[in-house]
């Protein structure tokens, strides 16, 4: 500190910088913002960390265009849809599809959801970031989560999951995780689609479950309607039992919703502040024209996991990870911006 308090500028060459500075035609540029710009066109990565013999980028390019996939599992009903964002637009549907032919044996097991869904679906060509001519720079697999009460439960959550998980080349651009069942709550994404779609279709928000201390056994009490509200018929057999007012209450939801998307003007679109592609609009218009008692809740579910993250934003995340990771899937970094925050930051 002593050295540098007592140094002095060097002025022996003052003329010839005053000089060359006449001579300069652009304007001087600073040497610090011209080596980050080159180091930034060279690499993606701001700087890689040296763990021993394993190296890996601590940071990465921001997500620009990004694919949500949301999955409705189910026995008899598969429903999937992609909604894809670009930076400065609305969400866009670009697929929704219900799968009705995946023929799953009576004691199937996650290994035969995937054959199946690899063999009859277009799951897997959407989990590739690079497909055809719909190129983003990440993708992400909203997988439902179903209750445990469900018998295929395991079969349909987790382990599926991760057997997807292991279908993605780079688990960094294309990440499953599972989705949250709550989407019919008040905080959900039906009621950030504005209040046009809500009270066109007089949308009131699913009840909250029973509390811990209220689903006790102890307790003695047996409300069906909470109790399995937020159950996923195993099958036919079990259907009567688990189909609960409440659960009826948010698949009539989800078919509503999902049909009045479909069949929305581009004004109603602007006012939902979505988008959805002509040739999906009109296949589904022509489906819901045709018969008008169509299974619909499948893919509405489907529809609201995969905006749920968009429209709701989220620092929930929990990726689903393969059996045998390696250092590159076990990061995970969420940056949640808040537009309010932004704004009162200004």
């Amino acid at each position: 500190m002593l050295l540098e308090l007592a140094s002095t500028a060097d002025s022996s060459n003052m003329d010839d910088e005053w000089r060359i500075l006449h001579e300069q035609t652009n304007a001087p540029q600073s040497k610090n913002i011209l080596r980050s710009y080159c180091y930034r066109s060279e690499c993606e990565t701001d700087f890689d960390v040296d763990l021993g013999d394993i190296q890996f980028p601590i940071f990465c390019k921001p997500v620009l265009l990004e694919r949500h996939i949301g999955i409705d599992q189910g026995t008899n009903n598969f429903g999937i849809v992609v909604v894809e964002r670009n930076i400065g637009s609305y969400p866009n549907i670009v697929a929704a599809n219900n799968y009705t032919d995946l023929n799953l044996k009576k004691n199937f097991k996650a290994a035969d959801v995937l054959v199946a869904l690899t063999e009859k679906t277009d799951l897997l060509k959407w989990m590739n970031p690079e497909t055809d001519s719909h190129l983003v720079d990440r993708v992400i697999v909203h997988l439902e989560q179903i209750s445990i009460r469900n018998k295929n439960s395991k079969q349909f959550s987790m382990a599926l999951g991760k057997l997807l998980q292991q279908q993605a080349l780079d688990t960094e651009r294309c990440i499953v995780k599972m989705s949250q069942p709550h989407i019919h709550r008040a905080t959900g994404p039906v009621f950030h689609l504005g209040k046009e779609i809500v009270e066109a279709l007089q949308l009131q928000p699913a009840v909250q479950q029973r509390s811990r201390a209220e689903s006790n056994p102890a307790v003695q009490q047996h409300a069906d309607d909470c109790e399995y509200s937020d159950v996923e018929p195993s099958d036919e057999a079990t259907t009567r039992h688990s189909e609960s007012a409440e659960y009826r209450k948010k698949k009539k939801m989800s078919s509503d919703i999902f049909r009045y998307i479909m069949k929305a003007t581009d004004v109603q679109l602007q006012q939902m502040k979505l988008t959805v592609e002509k040739t999906v609009q009109d296949y589904w218009c022509q489906i819901i024209d045709s018969a008008s008692s169509v299974k619909l809740d499948d893919v509405g579910d489907a529809l609201l996991h995969a905006v749920d993250e968009l429209l709701c934003g989220s620092t929930n995340f929990k990726q689903l990870v393969p059996e045998a990771p390696s250092v590159l899937v076990n990061r995970t970094v969420a940056v949640a911006v808040s537009r309010h925050n932004v704004l009162d930051c200004a």
